[in-house]
């Protein structure tokens, strides 16, 4: 089972994913957790660092995973096609766009292989994710046409952990933090992003397309073992 966590920046989502991997692995189960840091939980599968940490994610990874993406391109061409499109269009920062979707594309490939079958997979922020890369920005308005796009193309998880939180929580969360993205330059940059990040995935959380899939929560008041008893039962 592949479960993603997505969510606009600032929601918490390292740390409810962490809670859930916790939980899954108290009960029992046999979990990966793709996030960023080394987990001492995935030794037991022997992967490398540089693959199931994204801070330690690099050239090295790139090429790692490379044949995968090509295998992800050849059977998701169309989506492939659109997401290259709209990094093509974004205002910055084109090539890290790029190598992102490379390795998120890739790992969802590697983690779909039968070794991996009877594994839960966690990944903060997967390939779903690049809705916040390719479809939120700071000057630019949302397009929900796109966003829909988005939706109707990309190769979907089993489950999506859809993580949210107030503007006002967003805002204060990532100011006490001090780590904004590489796109934003100020307080009043920040702000716009943030606003834009959560028409998103306020749109996303009313999709009917992922209905199925789609499990909405918040940090705060989070009961994680029912979460986790949720997943495990599907």
């Amino acid at each position: 089972m592949l479960i993603e966590i997505t969510g606009p920046t600032g929601a918490g989502k390292t740390t409810c994913s962490a809670q859930l991997v916790a939980a899954l692995r108290s009960d029992g189960r046999n979990v990966i957790f793709v996030h960023g840091e080394t987990d001492g939980g995935n030794n037991a599968d022997k992967l490398p660092d540089f693959v199931v940490d994204t801070t330690k994610h690099s050239v090295k990874t790139d090429l790692f995973l490379l044949p995968f993406f090509c295998f992800f391109f050849g059977k998701s061409f169309g989506f492939t096609l659109y997401v290259i499109k709209l990094i093509l269009q974004a205002p910055q920062h084109r090539m890290a766009l790029f190598r992102s979707f490379l390795r998120k594309a890739g790992l969802s490939v590697y983690f779909s292989r039968k070794k991996f079958s009877n594994r839960i997979v966690v990944v903060d922020e997967g390939l779903f994710h690049l809705t916040h890369n390719v479809l939120v920005h700071v000057d630019d308005k949302p397009d929900m046409a796109r966003v829909d796009k988005f939706i109707r193309l990309v190769p979907l998880p089993d489950k999506l952990l859809l993580v949210m939180a107030d503007v006002v929580v967003l805002l204060d969360n990532l100011k006490q933090r001090g780590n904004w993205s590489s796109r934003v330059g100020n307080e009043a940059e920040l702000a716009r992003f943030v606003e834009n990040a959560h028409q998103v995935y306020s749109h996303i959380a009313r999709s009917d397309l992922l209905s199925q899939i789609l499990i909405p929560c918040e940090t705060k008041g989070l009961d994680v073992s029912a979460l986790a008893k949720t997943i495990a039962t599907d």
